[in-house]
């Protein structure tokens, strides 16, 4: 992935934000809005904006290759935002924009445990699972997401919880634009724990338990060549076929010879990348 795709002018991200005031989640914008030359690079300028549309300040980004660096204006200098290309089992010296930290305390090590795909606004997006590699006693952002980056909020973050402060609730560019909750971008809201869950309903297994026969719909927008494998509670592979996911158009699965038991269903892309796991609930009982 070429890092150009990460942040064109126009590209706008929103996440949610606690108003300590009223206790309400409220939304705060980032955008990309034009061009700046800082310390003879060639930035895209990110205008973070509250709720209200107020301008809070501007962000600065540049990117080379795979690899997205910004601007910490305290220290004066640029820090690895993420890089797009990276492989499994690298280790990458990111940064953290918290404005008080020193040089040294503002970047962090963090290592590529695995990648995958997963799917958001009917589309495959290329996600890199990471991990500290020092441990703390917080949270840390634990998913970077191809052209979106992280999901937590704009920057990486460490936090004393996994609260939904900072999910990101929207995403858009000029090809695709993404809801990640059932309320508008823009709502006001009491609190988040009802739409903790990102959307993710591309796939539907049912019936859920099963005696006889499964069906497996795919309600995105294009069509996916995956391989379809079952495991039980083991991990013993059981099944293992390649299919093709068309929108709206379910796979049968004849499931009658299965013992009673759970299972659990995935789908993996050509590369072996997992896109999706569903688990299944065979009782022949019923």
């Amino acid at each position: 992935l070429n890092a150009q795709d990460f942040a064109k002018i126009g590209t706008k991200w929103t996440y949610n934000d606690l108003n300590y005031f009223t206790g309400k989640y409220v939304p705060v914008y980032y955008e990309v809005t034009g061009k700046k030359e800082i310390k003879g690079k060639s930035c895209n300028i990110i205008e973070k904006k509250d709720y209200k549309g107020k301008l809070k300040y501007n962000e600065f980004f540049y990117q080379q290759e795979s690899k997205v660096y910004f601007y910490h204006e305290n220290l004066d200098t640029f820090f690895l935002l993420f890089d797009f290309d990276a492989k499994v089992d690298d280790t990458l010296d990111i940064g953290l924009n918290y404005p008080s930290l020193s040089k040294n305390e503002a970047e962090v090590k963090v290592v590529i445990d695995s990648i995958g795909n997963e799917i958001f606004c009917d589309t495959i997006f290329k996600v890199w699972y990471i991990r500290l590699l020092d441990s703390y006693n917080y949270s840390f952002d634990n998913k970077v997401i191809e052209k979106i980056g992280f999901m937590t909020s704009f920057h990486p973050r460490f936090g004393l919880d996994d609260s939904a402060e900072g999910n990101l609730r929207c995403y858009s560019n000029n090809d695709i634009s993404c809801s990640f909750y059932d309320f508008d971008c823009d709502a006001i809201v009491e609190e988040l724990s009802a739409f903790q869950t990102f959307k993710d309903e591309s796939f539907e297994l049912y019936p859920n338990p099963a005696k006889d026969v499964i069906n497996i719909n795919y309600s995105g927008g294009q069509d996916i060549k995956a391989v379809l494998t079952f495991k039980d509670i083991i991990g013993k592979v059981i099944l293992k076929k390649e299919v093709l996911m068309k929108k709206n158009n379910p796979i049968n699965i004849d499931v009658s010879s299965y013992k009673t038991g759970l299972y659990f269903v995935s789908l993996e892309d050509e590369e072996g990348s997992l896109i999706k796991t569903l688990k299944l609930v065979i009782n022949h009982n019923k």
